[in-house]
């Protein structure tokens, strides 16, 4: 009675009405036990909505979303820089089952997708599952009581929707443990900033902020800006406020490869035309599917398709950029692919303004109102000043939060194994969300999160009868590891010279992106195999 009382009232806490409190019973999975909610869902983003919504589509209420700010979003939360867009194709940048019709272009500005974030969570009703301000802190695994115990700490005051929502929270004013059977870890890879390691950084007194913690309060009119780094994020940035700024200078460690980006108006005639026959929308983004599978796929595997593609890439830059010797700045020294590849059709005319300078140079140090850098030729070096500093130098892809598995087992410390980047020896009920080798490197990463949270509700439809665990055997594990090695050698991240934060920089091992076609992606993950978990 107390176990069923204290789960009542978490559930007021969450928003379930009493009908559901009631009604739990007969419409979730049949458990021997009683915890305060059935399924604990750690970040409110695209895979964590996207699991919430096909637990409700299948009649399970007893679910929570934790995330750490204000409002759902995750990465599309997060960034809100100048020129802040997708990459890849606004109609593949949807639930297959919440389609939108409304994009306004082809490649949506965050804005657009954190409404369409919002307004997904709405129609399908999950806002109310959701416990905002909350930090998940650890989460521990009692074998005796088949279940798990997540700590939770809330900050004291609640972030404002108009401001950046903090990434690193502040002092915590309140710690809470939830029991959960099941949890799902649903917090992605892009939203700890990954800050570099400067001498004399914390010298620099000047406005100094990463991409992501983008702080809209400090005007950049007329100041002379550092943009540090020249990948995803910078390439948007650097366009936008090359304009409005006395002199920036962009700092490279090494180029992208970069193809222009037709980022075409929708016009309203087709919009209401998807509005009005939705399978003309279905059959659009079905053909962008194929269209990026085809050509992605090529060029992750073939050396030739490869090097049309680099010629391309560089007669793309040549056109632009009419220095000699900024062009050899520009030419990647790796494989197109190694690193991810940059649309862009701003960021080349931006580097060619008068008050824009590329440095290629390393940065020695920094001082109160400086930047000292030293070229790479063996020339002087050179202190350039500085009011504000921009790091564009992307995320930490480690989550700091503790996960202690059977036997005391540390889920970070235990390697990149899994079973299809979703589950873990050792870590039963326990599913993650854009885990290991789960990446999409050339197309959308929804299509692979739906597969994902596709495969943890099969796993969920085998926990019948007195079930009390579910984790995949030893076995199925190696097995799944073997077919991963046999694939990524040939691949373009196993190239000459290619290192990019898609391999783990001590061992070179590939543990984040997917080595295969999308379409095998979803055939590996379409249903759970009862022969590969072991059931208690």
């Amino acid at each position: 009675m107390r176990h069923a009382l204290k789960r009542r009232r978490f559930m007021s806490s969450t928003g379930a009405s009493e009908h559901t409190i009631q009604t739990e019973q007969t419409r979730e999975l049949h458990y021997p036990a009683m915890a305060d909610v059935e399924v604990l869902i750690i970040g409110a983003g695209f895979s964590g909505l996207c699991m919430a919504i096909k637990l409700l589509q299948a009649g399970h209420t007893s679910f929570v979303l934790i995330d750490k700010h204000a409002d759902v979003g995750g990465t599309w939360l997060l960034n809100r820089y100048p020129g802040c867009q997708c990459d890849v194709p606004s109609h593949l940048y949807s639930f297959s089952f919440d389609r939108n019709p409304c994009w306004t272009s082809m490649y949506a500005d965050g804005r657009e997708i954190h409404r369409y974030i919002k307004d997904s969570a709405s129609r399908h009703g999950v806002l109310p599952h959701v416990r905002f301000n909350s930090v998940v802190v650890s989460t521990v695994w009692d074998d005796a009581a088949a279940l798990w115990h997540v700590e939770i700490e809330q900050p004291p005051a609640v972030v404002s929707d108009s401001q950046p929502p903090a990434v690193n929270p502040p002092q915590m004013s309140g710690t809470s443990t939830i029991t959960a059977r099941f949890v799902v870890r649903a917090i992605g890879g892009l939203h700890i900033p990954n800050l570099p390691v400067i001498k004399g950084m914390e010298k620099f007194s000047g406005p100094a902020f990463h991409s992501s913690l983008w702080d809209s309060s400090i005007s950049l009119e007329g100041k002379t800006v550092a943009v540090i780094g020249t990948g995803a994020s910078s390439i948007q940035i650097v366009p936008e406020i090359a304009p409005i700024v006395k002199k920036l200078y962009v700092f490279q460690r090494s180029p992208p490869w970069i193809f222009p980006k037709l980022n075409s108006t929708i016009p309203l005639w087709c919009r209401q035309l998807f509005m009005q026959f939705p399978f003309l929308m279905c059959l659009f983004s079905w053909l962008l599917f194929l269209m990026q599978e085809v050509l992605g796929y090529l060029l992750l595997i073939s050396k030739g398709t490869r090097k049309v593609a680099q010629r391309a890439a560089l007669t793309h830059m040549h056109g632009i950029i009419e220095d000699p010797d900024m062009r050899q700045k520009l030419e990647p020294k790796y494989e197109i692919g190694c690193k991810r590849v940059l649309l862009s059709s701003s960021f080349y005319p931006a580097l060619t303004r008068p008050n824009v300078e590329l440095i290629a140079d390393h940065i020695l140090e920094m001082h109160e109102n400086s930047i000292l850098i030293g070229a790479t030729g063996g020339q002087k070096m050179r202190s350039l000043h500085i009011d504000i500093i921009i790091y564009a130098t992307g995320f930490d892809l480690f989550s700091p939060f503790r996960v202690v598995g059977t036997s005391g087992l540390e889920f970070n410390q235990e390697g990149y194994s899994s079973l299809l980047g979703t589950t873990k020896q050792g870590f039963p009920n326990f599913f993650t969300l854009l885990g290991y080798n789960t990446g999409a490197a050339y197309t959308s990463q929804l299509i692979g999160i739906e597969a994902q949270v596709r495969h943890t509700m099969s796993c969920l439809n085998l926990m019948r009868g007195p079930a009390r665990s579910i984790e995949p055997h030893g076995a199925s594990e190696r097995r799944y590891q073997d077919f991963l090695a046999r694939r990524i050698p040939g691949t373009v991240w196993t190239s000459k010279g290619c290192n990019s934060w898609y391999l783990d920089p001590n061992t070179g091992h590939l543990f984040s992106l997917w080595p295969g076609s999308t379409l095998e992606f979803i055939y590996m993950l379409w249903s759970a195999k009862p022969s590969d978990y072991c059931i208690k």
